[in-house]
C-alpha cells in the first residue's frame, strides 16, 4: 500500500475540528481514510445479526467459528446483512471457503441488496468470475464468465470491492481482477450468494466507509476531480478546459467569499469549443459568489516571448472541498507550437503535479495570456498552456463580452460529486 495519509487540524473560530484525507499514490492500492466508519464481523467472536435459518431450500448457521451457507435448490440462496452505505468510497471484503462445487454453481458476495430483483454481485464458479447487477429482474453484466488467473483459482478466496469515486475495483485474494463504472446502489444490505447447490463457510465480513456525507448538496460533496476555472464578468459564466465528467457526473463549485467561509454552487455544462478544447460552464445559483475576495485586476494580453517569466496561479483545496487558498508559481516559458507564428500554446517548465487544470496564467505585466490544460500534456509531455487568443476567440463564438473588456478574473475551484 502507498496511500499517503494526512492529518490536518484547522481552528474555526472557538471550535477544532479534524479532517483526515489521503491521496492515493497506486490507483490500485486504494485505501480508505483513517476517518472512517467500521463495520466487521469476525465469527470466532462477533455473530452479529446475521440470520440463522433452517428450510428445505437453504440453511444458514454458525459452526467452529464460521458462518456457514447451504442451498438445497437451483434457485440458489442469499444470505445479507443490512448496513447503510452512506460514504463517498467503501471497501467491502469477505472470505470465502467453497465446500461444495458443482461445477456451474456460483459463490460471492452480494451489496446494495434491495430484494431478490434488485442488487449487485461480484461472485466465482471453478475458474470463472462475474461482475454485475441485477434491476428488476433483469441482469447486467460487466464480467461475464471471464477465467481468473491460474495462479489465484483456490476453493478458499478473499473477495474485496473497493470505490474509487467513478471507479470499482474487485480483487481475489488481494489481486485486481477487474474495474468498472460505478453504477447506483437500490437497496442497503450486503451479505453472501450462492447461485445453484453448494455450501459456503466465511471467517469474517467488513465493510469500511470514508465517513465523508453522500448527500446531493454541494456543501456536503467532496470531489477528487479538482480543476480550475475562471468566472467572467456575468458573474455566473465559467471558462475552463473539458472534462468529459462534466458530462458524467454533477459538477460543484466552489471558492472562498470575503468573509472567509466556502462559498458552493451547482454548475451546468453548456458548450465545448473543439479547437481549444476549452469550454463553458454555467452556475445555477450565484446568490453566494457575489464579493469574491480572489479577484485580479488584470488586462488580457495576446503578446509573450520565450523565456518569459511567468505566474500560474491558482484556487486549491488541501482536504477535499474545502479551505480553498492562491498558490502562485513563478515559471518560464519553454517554446510555442501550433500553425507556425499562429501557434495556439505553449510550454512552460512547470512541475505538472503541482499545478491543476485550468489554472491561470500571467505574465509579468499581470496581463492574462493563458489556462493550464493537463488533458493535453498526456500528450505534449510538458505543462501546456492555451494561449489567450483561443480563450478570446471561444468567447467572442459564444457572443459573450470581449475578455479584454473584463476588469475582474476571478479564479474559481470546480468538482464533481457523486451521487450513487
Amino acid at each position: 500500500m502507498y496511500p499517503i495519509i494526512l492529518g490536518l487540524a484547522f481552528k474555526m473560530r472557538v471550535t477544532f475540528f479534524y479532517i483526515l484525507y489521503f491521496l492515493c499514490c497506486n490507483i490500485y492500492a486504494q485505501d480508505i481514510s483513517k476517518n472512517q466508519i467500521e463495520l466487521k464481523f469476525n465469527f470466532e467472536k462477533d455473530h452479529g445479526n446475521w440470520e440463522v435459518y433452517n428450510s428445505e431450500k437453504s440453511a444458514s448457521y454458525f459452526s467452529k467459528s464460521k458462518y456457514i451457507i447451504e442451498s438445497f435448490i437451483n434457485r440458489g440462496t442469499i444470505r445479507t446483512i443490512e448496513n447503510q452505505i452512506s460514504g463517498v468510497n467503501y471497501e467491502i471484503k469477505a472470505h470465502i471457503q467453497i465446500k461444495k462445487n458443482f461445477g456451474s454453481t456460483r459463490y460471492g458476495i452480494v451489496y446494495g441488496f434491495l430484494d431478490f430483483n434488485n442488487y449487485h454481485f461480484f461472485a466465482v464458479t471453478g475458474q470463472k468470475y462475474y461482475i454485475g447487477y441485477v434491476k428488476d429482474g433483469v441482469v447486467t453484466y460487466s464480467s461475464f464468465g471471464l477465467e481468473i488467473k491460474e495462479a489465484i483459482v483456490d476453493n478458499e478466496y478473499t473477495f474485496t470491492i473497493t470505490t474509487d469515486y467513478s471507479l470499482v475495483y474487485f480483487k481475489l485474494n488481494d489481486e485486481v481482477i477487474a474495474s468498472s463504472e460505478r453504477t447506483k446502489l437500490v437497496g442497503n444490505k450486503i451479505g453472501y450468494l450462492i447461485e445453484g447447490i453448494g455450501k459456503l463457510k466465511s471467517k469474517f465480513f467488513q465493510i469500511m466507509q470514508d465517513g465523508i456525507s453522500n448527500s446531493e448538496n454541494p456543501k456536503e460533496s467532496f470531489s477528487k476531480y479538482l480543476s480550475n476555472g475562471m468566472l467572467l464578468e456575468d458573474g455566473k459564466s465559467i471558462l475552463c478546459p473539458y472534462d468529459e465528467k462534466f458530462l458524467k457526473y454533477p459538477i460543484v463549485i466552489g471558492r472562498t467569499s470575503k468573509d472567509g467561509n466556502t462559498k458552493y454552487s451547482k454548475a451546468n455544462f453548456v458548450k465545448r469549443d473543439g479547437v481549444s478544447d476549452l469550454c463553458l460552464l454555467n452556475i445555477s445559483d450565484t446568490s453566494d459568489f457575489n464579493n469574491d475576495r480572489h479577484s485580479f485586476e488584470k488586462n488580457i494580453s495576446l503578446n509573450y516571448k520565450i523565456g518569459e517569466q511567468i505566474k500560474i496561479v491558482q484556487l486549491k483545496s488541501e482536504n477535499y472541498f474545502r479551505n480553498f487558498k492562491i498558490e502562485n508559481y513563478m515559471q518560464t516559458i519553454l517554446e510555442q507550437y501550433g500553425a507556425g507564428k499562429n501557434s495556439l500554446f505553449f510550454k512552460t517548465d512547470a512541475d505538472m503535479h503541482n499545478v491543476l487544470n485550468g489554472a491561470l496564467v500571467y505574465n509579468s505585466n499581470n496581463e492574462l495570456i493563458g489556462m493550464i490544460s493537463l488533458k493535453r500534456n498526456e500528450f505534449v509531455g510538458a505543462c501546456e498552456v492555451i494561449k489567450s487568443i483561443l480563450i478570446d476567440g471561444f468567447l467572442y463564438e459564444l457572443n459573450i463580452s470581449n475578455l479584454r473588456e473584463f476588469t475582474a478574473n476571478r479564479i474559481v475551484a470546480i468538482g464533481f460529486y457523486p451521487h450513487y
